[in-house]
C-alpha cells in the first residue's frame, strides 16, 4: 500500500510541474484534420480550374503558424533594428504577406529552384535559412547568409536565388509601406490598413480556423507564440553583436579566380582583342 501512494504521489507530483497549459493540450483530443472550402478562381479558356476544397492536417498546420509566425516577428524584429540605425541602407518587410512564401514553400519540394521579388527575407526563411543569419545580413554581419554584403535584397540559400526585380502575381497585402522610407500612408489611410490586420491577417485567419476545426487550442499557440519571440530575440543578439567583416573581405566574392572573358566582359582586354 505504502508503494502504491509513493508511485501515485511522484504522478501528481511530476503532473504538477508542468505548465497547465501543457497538461491541458496533452488532455485534449484534437481532429488531425479539417477540410476548409477555397475561393473558385476565374478560369481563361480552361475546362476545370483548381480544386475547391482543401485538407489540412493538424501537423501542417501548426507548421505553417510556428513559420508564418516567425517571419512576422522577424519583420517586426528588423523594422526595429532599422529605426535604431543598426540596419542600414534599404529594407523591403514582408509583414502581412506570410502566407505567400509559407503557402508557395508548402506547394513545391526543396529541391526545386526558386526566386522571387526583393522582398525576399520570408521566402529566404522558408527555404531554410535561420532568422540569425537573416538578421545577421540585414546587420551587415559575417554571420549573414551573404556574409553581411548582400543586406535585405540579396539574400540566397540552397536553391534560391535572392531577391530579384521582378514581379513571382498573390492577391495580398503588406503592413509596411514599399521600403523603411516609406511611411506607406500617402496612397491608403491607417484605416484601410487597419482593417485588412482586423479582417484578412493570414495569421488571425489560420489560427481562427485551426481553433473552430479543433486542430489546436489558443493555448497551445500562445505558447508557440512564446518561443518564437524568444527565438527571434536570441537572433537578434547574435545579429547585433556578431562582428562586421573585415574592410579587406570587402572585394571577395565578386569574380572566381579564372573568369571567362565572355562574361558581361569580364575581361578588360576584350575590347582589344583583334577581329582579324
Amino acid at each position: 500500500m505504502r508503494k502504491m501512494l509513493a508511485a501515485v504521489s511522484r504522478v501528481l507530483s511530476g503532473v504538477a510541474q508542468k505548465p497547465a497549459s501543457r497538461v491541458l493540450v496533452a488532455s485534449r483530443n484534437f481532429a488531425n484534420d479539417a477540410t476548409f472550402e477555397i475561393k473558385k478562381c476565374d478560369l481563361h479558356r480552361l475546362e476545370e480550374g483548381p480544386p475547391v476544397t482543401t485538407v489540412l492536417t493538424r501537423e501542417d498546420g501548426l507548421k505553417y503558424y510556428r513559420m508564418m509566425q516567425t517571419v512576422r516577428r522577424m519583420e517586426l524584429k528588423a523594422d526595429q533594428l532599422y529605426k535604431q540605425k543598426i540596419i542600414r541602407g534599404f529594407c523591403h518587410l514582408c509583414d502581412g504577406q506570410e502566407a505567400c512564401c509559407v503557402g508557395l514553400e508548402a506547394g513545391i519540394n526543396p529541391t526545386d529552384h526558386l526566386i522571387t521579388a526583393y522582398r525576399a527575407h520570408g521566402f529566404t526563411f522558408t527555404r531554410g535559412l535561420s532568422v540569425r543569419e537573416i538578421l545577421a545580413e540585414l546587420t551587415g554581419r559575417r554571420g549573414g547568409c551573404g556574409k553581411g554584403k548582400g543586406g535585405s535584397m540579396h539574400m540566397y540559400a540552397k536553391n534560391f536565388y535572392g531577391g530579384n526585380g521582378i514581379v513571382m502575381e498573390l492577391q495580398t497585402y503588406r503592413y509596411h509601406g514599399h521600403s523603411m522610407s516609406d511611411p506607406g500612408v500617402s496612397y491608403r489611410t491607417r484605416e484601410e490598413i487597419q482593417e485588412v490586420r482586423s479582417k484578412s491577417d493570414p495569421i488571425m485567419l489560420l489560427k481562427d480556423r485551426m481553433v473552430n476545426s479543433n486542430l489546436a487550442s489558443v493555448e497551445e499557440l500562445k505558447e508557440i507564440d512564446v518561443e518564437v519571440r524568444k527565438e527571434i530575440e536570441d537572433a537578434a543578439q547574435f545579429a547585433t553583436a556578431d562582428p562586421e567583416p573585415p574592410l579587406e573581405e570587402l572585394g571577395y566574392h565578386i569574380y572566381c579566380n579564372d573568369p571567362p572573358f565572355e562574361v558581361r566582359g569580364a575581361n578588360q582586354w576584350i575590347k582589344f582583342k583583334s577581329i582579324s
